[in-house]
């Protein structure tokens, strides 16, 4: 088993042998500048052009460029450990030499290799370094006292001389010593910095890997060919908050969906997993889809320590019939383009969002797709990418995008990612995109029935007679046609009772019958009623208007909606899987 620290011990022992070998080549940089100078110098004083009263000084140039250019080559040949040794020794040397000759009082020749050392990050080197360029000037001061300061005494070249400078040459050792120890300290840092730098991306990139292998396969085309798909996703950062899905809720529908949850990069893709989970796991164990939300909502908030939140849209399509039965959740309106080319908002008032308030009671709502009809999912990311003027691609734009020539389900999806990048004119994408979209191909013609008929009892068993009398022809259990008789009555029964007041109406009955479902619409000229808003009653109160008979009937059917429509109350339900 690996011991703890032995990974970052080497990885920072690499990390300073490539900072010695930068700072090598940067002292030798130094060393050969001096050189070159040096025998510019050299040259010009041997041409006459430099120091004309001593021309034989070009021999000490030359001997100082010597001692650089040994020192320059033999580094060549040497290990780098042992090369910047080589280099300032050279230097210190040449300094020494170029003192002895041209002497003056200043320390800097001296400081100036020791100041290069910091580059080194290593106090001990710095300190060495010191020490040897303090050696050197006492030799230089000892070869000075007979030579240039051989007429003054040695109280005179201590104290004037040699203390100041060591002073100077003891300072500078300490500054420098301190910033190479502080530089050491950043490039500790900087290695672990990078190390951790260098897991986290590994850790994106592996959750990015995860994340993309854990979506289904962008392309799907049901067993026979009912209905077929093609999604893309986007994201802004490596990892995304958005995603889709699509999978078999049983033999015959299909559910797809497009979710998008409220934050960005790893915990939204975290959370983005879950959401997924989630709702995969309700779906296949819920009867409806939005008893499917109702239980994934549940599961989310359970794990939901960072308070985010996801919106979708979940839809589960009978791939027989293209009846399709969907939950919004804060979520986008989808785009159904027809087979004819019309285009048409799938808008309703959208519930909740998921992940949040445990009393979420979501509604679905219905609408038939018929051969050649598409519908096109996405998220924000889509409407909101801005161009380089700050422009948003919108609604409008998309919507455009989709009046466009009829083209298979491939095409429409990346047309639509195609048009976004277009748009985008090169803008950085700031938020994650999502497309999905899902063609039906079968031809299904479902039966029709349509009724108009005096709001009096006698018409109610006639409706439900004429009603029956289409249900054989698809094998409708008995048990669920006398739940179907049972809704027909308490509805008709309400409507010939308490729309009129007393007065003469009539009322409206439509039916489509389907081998798996019933849907029939409730048309009256009366009063303005919605049954919805109707409370349950309690034990204690059934006399409220149609208030058991309106929650009789929405235990029995899918889901209802009323709207009230050119004076006239308009009542839809649905029964599924009979």
């Amino acid at each position: 088993m690996k011991k703890p620290g032995i990974t970052d011990s080497f990885l920072l022992k690499d990390v300073l042998k490539k900072n010695e070998v930068h700072a090598n080549r940067y002292s030798e940089r130094i060393v050969i500048f001096l050189f070159l100078f040096y025998v510019v110098i050299a040259v010009l004083n041997y041409l006459g052009l430099y120091e004309r009263d001593v021309p034989d000084n070009y021999q000490i140039y030359f001997a100082l460029a010597s001692i650089l250019g040994v020192g320059v080559l033999a580094g060549r040949f040497i290990p780098s450990s042992a090369q910047k040794w080589v280099l300032f020794v050279a230097f210190i040397l040449s300094n020494a030499v170029c003192r002895c000759f041209f002497y003056v009082f200043s320390t800097l020749i001296y400081t100036i290799p020791i100041f290069l050392s910091v580059a080194y990050y290593n106090k001990k080197f710095t300190w060495r370094i010191s020490i040897v360029a303090w050696c050197f000037f006492l030799a230089t001061v000892a070869f000075v006292r007979n030579t240039h300061l051989a007429s003054h005494s040695i109280e005179f070249i201590l104290f004037a001389s040699a203390l100041p400078q060591t002073i100077v040459l003891l300072l500078s050792a300490l500054v420098c010593t301190r910033i190479a120890g502080l530089g050491r300290v950043l490039v500790v840092k900087q290695s672990k910095n990078a190390q951790k730098i260098s897991q986290m991306e590994q850790e994106i990139a592996l959750s990015a890997h995860i994340q993309s292998n854990a979506l289904p396969l962008p392309e799907y085309a049901t067993a026979n060919g009912e209905m077929s798909l093609k999604a893309a996703m986007i994201p802004a950062k490596e990892v995304a908050g958005d995603f889709y899905d699509y999978f078999m809720i049983n033999d015959f529908t299909l559910g797809v969906l497009v979710a998008d949850v409220s934050d960005k990069g790893v915990p939204a893709a975290m959370f983005m997993m879950s959401a997924r989970n989630s709702i995969r796991y309700a779906a296949q164990d819920a009867k409806t889809v939005e008893e499917a939300i109702r239980i994934a909502n549940k599961l989310l908030i359970q794990n939901n320590d960072g308070d985010m939140f996801v919106t979708l849209w979940l839809c589960g399509i009978d791939i027989r019939t293209g009846l399709a039965h969907y939950v919004n959740a804060g979520h986008l309106p989808p785009i159904l383009k027809r087979a004819n080319g019309r285009i048409e908002m799938i808008e309703n008032e959208p519930d909740l969002f998921l992940g949040v308030f445990e009393s979420m009671e979501p509604r679905a709502y219905f609408f038939q797709m018929q051969k050649g009809d598409q519908l096109l999912l996405y998220t924000d990311g889509v409407t909101d990418a801005e161009n380089i003027y700050g422009a948003s691609f919108g609604l409008g734009h998309l919507i455009q995008v989709c009046r466009g020539d009829r083209v298979d389900v491939d095409l429409l999806c990346d047309g639509v990612v195609k048009a976004v990048h277009e748009f985008r004119e090169g803008r950085e994408i700031f938020d994650d995109m999502t497309v999905l979209a899902v063609e039906f191909h079968e031809n299904f013609v479902p039966i029709y029935l349509k009724m108009d008929l005096p709001a009096k009892q006698e018409s109610v068993s006639k409706v439900i007679d004429a009603i029956n009398e289409k249900l054989e022809s698809v094998d409708c259990s008995e048990e669920n046609r006398k739940i179907i008789d049972v809704v027909i009555d308490e509805i008709c029964v309400n409507i010939v009772d308490y729309a009129y007041d007393g007065q003469d109406g009539n009322m409206e009955v439509e039916a489509e019958i389907g081998p798996n479902y019933i849907k029939m619409k409730f048309l009256d000229s009366g009063k303005e009623f919605n049954p919805l808003l109707v409370k349950e009653p309690s034990e204690d109160d059934l006399l409220v208007e149609g208030g058991l008979g309106i929650h009789l009937v929405r235990n029995m059917v899918g889901s209802m909606e009323y709207e009230y429509r050119d004076g006239k109350n308009c009542l839809t339900i649905l029964r599924k899987n009979y």
